[in-house]
């Protein structure tokens, strides 16, 4: 079950024979189990500060309608990548991999 049809506001609820019983089942049964992770970080002067400022500078009216944030807080949200001492985490990629013994 997705996530992103139940609303930005929705807590994950995780669908009934998965979670953590689930996933252990699963992996006893594979073997070449791997994982890896790649997150990059959002510097200022930066494409990717760009591509965040961009971002907010989309979501800022939305949010302001919806109430979520006030304008002030809002300008703040957008204006935050051109500030020298601004960090963020970017995107992040996971992959996970492992496959099923040779019978």
């Amino acid at each position: 079950m997705p996530v992103w049809p139940n609303g930005p506001n929705t807590r994950f609820r995780i669908p009934p024979r998965t979670g953590r019983p689930w996933l252990d089942g699963t992996l006893a049964r594979l073997t070449d189990i791997g994982a890896d992770a790649e997150v990059d970080i959002v510097a200022p002067g930066t494409p990717l500060a760009e591509l965040h400022l961009l971002s907010m500078a989309v979501i800022e009216p939305l949010a302001v309608e919806a109430g979520s944030l006030s304008p002030d807080q809002a300008a703040v949200i957008v204006e935050r990548p051109t500030q020298p001492d601004f960090l963020s985490c970017g995107f992040v990629h996971i992959g996970v991999w492992g496959r099923r013994p040779e019978a």
